[in-house]
């Protein structure tokens, strides 16, 4: 017996899903769109999200949309991309969580003798590095704490 077309279309859906082609809080394409995509009826395509909706894979916003569901807690974070092909900074991230992103900046300045970070950077240890270091929020609940070293011979102006 063959798989029904509103199973494989959930199918597809969920794999990407899981494969981190949709993530969670993302908006998904309109049932139009998606309908389109498959060379399927509408009707089909909205069978297929209602079966996501009920068993929790996706959420549907009246007038916004239809997104996958996770919990906005979570958050990728690190210097890798969560796409192959491109790479977001913690805001993006945080916006394209459907967050509104915000930083506070809790220290900034020139730091000397800081060895670690200067081995790291692969810089002599007598040189100076500019230090910031911000609180993350999204929606204005506090994520974690950034902290970010250059070299503050390649930027004069720094802590302007």
């Amino acid at each position: 017996m063959q798989t029904p077309i509103y199973q494989q279309i959930m199918n597809t859906l969920v794999g990407k899903i899981e494969r981190g082609e949709y993530l969670p809080g993302e908006k998904l394409p309109s049932e139009r769109e998606l309908a389109e995509l498959y060379d399927v009826n509408r009707m089909t395509v909205k069978k297929a999200m209602d079966m996501l909706v009920d068993t929790g894979y996706l959420s549907r916003s009246v007038g916004k949309g239809t997104f996958v569901k996770g919990d906005r807690s979570k958050l990728l974070l690190g210097a890798g991309s969560y796409r192959a092909t491109q790479n977001y900074g913690m805001s993006a991230r945080i916006k394209n969580r459907g967050m509104k992103a915000a930083s506070s900046v809790i220290f900034s300045g020139i730091l000397q003798g800081y060895p670690s970070m200067c081995t790291r950077l692969r810089i002599s240890r007598s040189e100076s590095l500019f230090a910031l270091h911000r609180v993350r929020y999204g929606d204005d609940e506090p994520l974690g704490i950034e902290y970010t070293y250059i070299p503050a011979k390649y930027f004069a102006d720094v802590e302007e």
